[in-house]
Parts: C-alpha cells; structure tokens; sequence
C-alpha cells in the first residue's frame, strides 16, 4: 500500500490526501448530535475517535507524499499559510504555558501510574487466601 502511495503524482496524491477528511469529517456533526441528545459517552468516543484517525492518517499522507503535494501552488500557499499560524500560535506565552501544564500533568499521571502499580503489586504479594 505504502507503494501505490508513494508512486501517486501530485494530484492523485492531493485526492488521497482529501480522502480521511471526507470520510472522517461528517463525524463531527454526529458526535454534536449524539452530545446534545444526551448520549454523552457515545458522542466523545465517536468525536474522539474520528479525529484521532483522521489526523494520523493525514499527517501518514503528508509525509509520504510532502514534496509533490507542495508542488501545487495552491496547497503550497495553504500549507505555508498554515504553518506561519502556528508558528504564532506556537510563539505566545499562553501556548507554552499550556504545554508546560500538559507535560507536568503527564508527568504527574504517569508517576501516580506507577506508584499504583508498585502498591497493587505488593498488596497483591502479602495476600495470602
């Protein structure tokens, strides 16, 4: 698969690029729906879900393909467009200020994580039915 991908041209290769984003995008408008009818769980995981394989797929895409889809003028434009706002949005304090926050709130996660397992682990060993 990775093959066929590769040997795409620019414009073959912008249609398959298109294609997670047709498919997964109308999620969006269900997940709302699924929210606003009460089907709280059902609405996240779907939202959730979509976006997660709709990202990954296109940022697959992208970096197979990059060289040719930056060769049409157009999306060259979009891209550089887009990536000069997130350079902005990257460059502001309150940015990188919640990136600290998600970094110690990992970090803080994955000890809490551990320090389960190590008390599960040893009130498991000192159980004796």
């Amino acid at each position: 698969m990775r093959l066929w991908v590769i040997s795409l041209g620019p414009y073959p290769s912008l249609a398959l690029f298109a294609v997670p984003v047709i498919i997964l995008e109308p999620a969006k408008p269900l997940a709302g729906y699924l929210l606003g009818t009460g089907h709280f769980f059902a609405g996240a995981v779907t939202f959730i879900t979509a976006e997660v394989l709709k990202l990954t797929l296109v940022e697959q895409l992208f970096q197979l393909n990059r060289e040719k889809l930056l060769s049409i003028p157009a999306f060259a434009w979009g891209y550089q467009y887009w990536r000069h706002m997130m350079d902005v949005v990257e460059s502001m304090e309150v940015w990188k200020a919640s990136r600290r926050l998600a970094a110690d709130a990992a970090r803080m996660f994955r000890a809490r994580w551990i320090q389960y397992k190590r008390v599960h682990r040893s009130s498991r060993l000192h159980y004796h039915p």
